[in-house]
């Protein structure tokens, strides 16, 4: 009984996750699967220069 009780839980946590993970898709289909910036910032430090 006790093996049920966490088989069921498990299951439960599983399909509660999956649900969260799911979000309304872009009614835009030009949105990039990774973001970046539009405008570069000149003020950035870059490494290796003082």
């Amino acid at each position: 009984m006790k093996n049920l009780t966490i088989a069921a839980a498990a299951l439960i946590s599983a399909v509660a996750t999956a649900s969260f993970a799911q979000t309304t898709p872009s009614a835009e289909g030009d949105t990039p699967a990774v973001a970046t910036p539009d405008s570069q910032n000149p003020a950035a430090p870059v490494p290796g220069q003082t």
